[in-house]
């Protein structure tokens, strides 16, 4: 007789579908690249601390809600875990930028407690100025613009793609880089349904 799974822990049975809209993301603030690992652990470990919104119930009602976990694909638009607006040093002389992070749950090893560890992957997009080539009777003039204004070129972009693992340890969760040659196969993990409020590429702010 195959034995059966236990049930969800206390904790979850407290959650409602209303404690975690569809499009529920976390956020936060990142002002340097240096301190996008402290970022995430705040995220995982004291976001919503001791509140049925933080990251460890939110891991084990996505656990437990069917469907809410399907196969990453990079071809299909996929839902963020967490938006972080990028400012000061994140921007690397951008203008404006975010990242998109995506949890991503790995299938294997099946003998893995289910929330013991999960993967990070990490999307940064940036917005950047371009200088502008106006053409007048003395040639062309290379105006550098500054700021959000009609001057701006906002097609400019740098992407910025990689990957970290975030371990339970005792009670936190510890985020680390992932070498390359560590890299999960991202089809093999599994990530959070797309509910129509995608984060592709972030907005100016006015």
């Amino acid at each position: 007789m195959p034995p059966q799974s236990s049930p969800p822990p206390s904790s979850y049975l407290d959650i409602t579908n209303q404690t975690f809209t569809p499009q529920f993301h976390y956020q936060d603030t990142c002002p340097s690249p240096t301190l996008m690992l402290e970022t995430l652990t705040r995220i995982l470990n004291d976001h919503h601390k001791g509140t049925p919104q933080s990251f460890p119930s939110f891991y084990l009602y996505t656990l437990h809600q069917p469907n809410r976990l399907v196969p990453w694909s990079p071809h299909e638009a996929h839902q963020p875990l967490a938006v972080i607006d990028l400012t000061g040093g994140s921007l690397r002389g951008g203008h404006y930028g975010s990242a998109s992070v995506y949890l991503m749950h790995p299938t294997l090893p099946k003998r893995t407690v289910l929330t013991s560890f999960c993967y990070l992957f990490v999307k940064e997009i940036i917005r950047r100025g371009e200088d502008r080539v106006q053409t007048g009777a003395l040639g062309k003039l290379r105006t550098r613009t500054t700021g959000l204004d009609e001057g701006l070129d906002a097609a400019v972009t740098e992407v910025r793609e990689y990957w970290l693992r975030a371990d339970l340890v005792g009670d936190r969760y510890l985020v680390t880089g992932v070498r390359r040659e560590d890299r999960p196969h991202a089809v093999g993990c599994l990530t959070l349904k797309y509910q129509g409020a995608c984060f592709w590429a972030p907005m100016p702010r006015g």
